[in-house]
């Protein structure tokens, strides 16, 4: 199925980069050819939309062929049928055998006289709400039932859905049908404003839909450098309810330390020499949006604990000022930290951790997620095509072959600057081929083998070596150590029985070497163990 997501995901993003539907015909129209898109991806014969209404009904919008004329405008009623339990429960849901299943409504079967064998449906969910179901129907006859990778591509389109039909005024129900090409550059459908990341793989639609599904919770992104966890956390924001408000950046290592407090929070005209007016803070610019902590690692503690008072009353002081305000905003938090470790090290705050890590989510590095690497790539070079005002060049299989062979330890980054480094020696040169000459130092990376994968034998003998050599190095400095601490005396013989003998048992024969390791310990002159002491006496005197 990875063709099928590459080809479902060049659809969506080419749909996105149109200008924004300038009113509810023309979105219902790319909702239509976006529908068809899905059911030819997917091998069905049909497929529908339903949006929620004010009084709860789930109502028709759309459906393919002539199911429109008999299904448009046709209700549902709350919680009925498979599209009540989807919006019930916000996760995708599949029947086979569906008439038989109880969740099945037959109504629309008696409306368009017809049997439905299969249904996949997927929540449509824009600003936090689940405002409708995208339904897809029968597979074609020769076609298997619906697979995880099915109910993936099918929540790519879903996901795409919703978004147009937001973007079209088509919900909220009732909305004013404004002319939405006015709006500003900023909407929500621009993907070159970070509007929907770019993800095949089974990895990458299992963090969109967490992030989906996180709502308007605090969010905590981690994962390697490059790995595009400022794109996810853009994305969150124009997805979730706060929408409406500002996308609001702190670049935790940009601010030195004694700003961080008055860029935060705020200050007051006069708090300190350069404060020549009042200064609102960037919480305050984000009040009904998001604020976002990037490299939240690098917060110094000072700064974390008054962090965590906001979290936990929503209520700050500008620097300088007794007045008391209250912000309400979501928190997305990201690093490439591990904050456990930064914890045991006490370097960050458990309990502020625990704030921000409302929904923990870890960002899979490239490497990890293959099936995105060339999805990336071809997008991209769409992108730097348009830019240049040139065909977007194709990928030689030779090319694909090497970006799949490459490690990417710099990520999404990495790769881009890489796609935009052999795009552009390919127009110098004229071709519309990219080739893996176009890479420069890349394929030679590629060609690089890998360290061969040392087996479990190896790596014990290898342990040992290095346990042995370290023992080794090790000896003199113990013979030292041990020769300050008043151990020279074990090692003389004869030194070692004279002091024994003071120590020898009355009623039995032997010394009593627990009390003569009490007096050497007791007299400064000994520092090792009881057990150690015992042995050395052993090595030392053969007994």
């Amino acid at each position: 199925m990875n063709e099928e997501r590459l080809a479902a995901t060049l659809f969506i993003e080419t749909l996105r980069e149109q200008a924004p539907p300038s009113g509810r015909g023309q979105a219902v129209e790319r909702l239509r050819r976006l529908l068809a898109r899905c059911a030819e991806l997917l091998g069905c014969e049909g497929g529908s939309v339903w949006l929620v209404q004010n009084d709860g009904d789930v109502a028709c919008l759309l459906a393919l062929d002539n199911a429109h004329i008999r299904l448009k405008g046709f209700r549902l009623a709350p919680g009925e049928g498979v599209a009540g339990f989807c919006l019930e429960t916000g996760r995708p849901f599949s029947l086979e055998n569906a008439p038989d299943h109880q969740r099945h409504s037959p109504r629309v079967d008696r409306l368009l006289h017809s049997k439905t064998r299969q249904l996949l449906t997927c929540p449509l969910i824009a600003q936090g709400r689940r405002i409708g179901v995208m339904s897809m129907l029968n597979r074609r006859p020769g076609l298997p039932s619906f697979c995880a990778d099915s109910i993936q591509i099918a929540q790519m389109f879903a996901w795409a859905a919703a978004d147009l039909i937001v973007a079209g005024g088509i919900w909220p129900p009732g909305r004013a049908r404004q002319d939405v090409s006015q709006q500003p550059a900023a909407s929500t459908w621009r993907i070159d404003d970070l509007a929907h990341p770019v993800g095949v793989s089974p990895t990458m639609q299992d963090v969109m839909t967490r992030i989906r599904s996180s709502r308007d919770r605090n969010l905590l992104l981690t994962g390697e450098t490059g790995v595009g966890k400022d794109h996810l956390a853009h994305w969150a924001h124009r997805i979730g309810s706060h929408a409406g408000g500002e996308f609001v950046v702190i670049d935790c290592p940009a601010i030195q330390p004694e700003l961080w407090e008055s860029e935060l929070f705020g200050h007051a005209r006069g708090a300190f020499t350069s404060a020549i007016r009042d200064k609102p803070g960037r919480i305050e610019e984000a009040h009904d949006g998001t604020l976002f902590l990037n490299e939240i690692g690098e917060l110094p503690m000072p700064m974390q604990a008054k962090l965590l008072v906001f979290l936990d009353t929503g209520r700050f002081q500008r620097v300088g000022e007794s007045k008391v305000r209250r912000v309400r905003a979501r928190i997305i938090a990201a690093t490439n930290r591990d904050l456990t470790a930064e914890i045991a090290a006490g370097r960050f705050r458990r309990d502020l951790y625990y704030r921000l890590a409302a929904v923990h989510i870890c960002i899979p590095p490239l490497r990890e997620r293959q099936a995105d690497i060339i999805a990336l790539a071809m997008i991209h070079l769409e992108r730097l095509a348009r830019a240049h005002g040139v065909a977007a060049p194709w990928l030689s299989d030779e090319t694909r072959a090497l970006l799949m062979r490459c490690r990417w330890n710099g990520n999404t980054r990495e790769l881009i600057t890489a796609v935009e480094t052999a795009f552009l020696r390919c127009i110098d040169d004229g071709e519309q081929m990219l080739r893996p000459g176009h890479f420069g130092d890349l394929a030679q990376e590629a060609a690089e083998p890998e360290p061969p994968a040392e087996a479990p034998e190896e790596r014990e003998h290898l342990l040992g070596r290095l346990i042995n050599e370290l023992e080794h190095r090790l000896t003199p400095a113990r013979d030292k150590i041990s020769r300050t601490g008043g151990e020279e005396i074990l090692a003389d013989p004869a030194r070692l029985k004279k002091y024994l003998d003071q120590y020898r048992f009355a009623s039995s024969p032997g010394w009593n070497l627990s009390a003569a390791w009490r007096a050497l310990i007791a007299e400064g002159r000994l520092k090792i163990s009881q057990r150690t002491f015992a042995r050395h006496v052993a090595r030392v005197l053969g007994e």
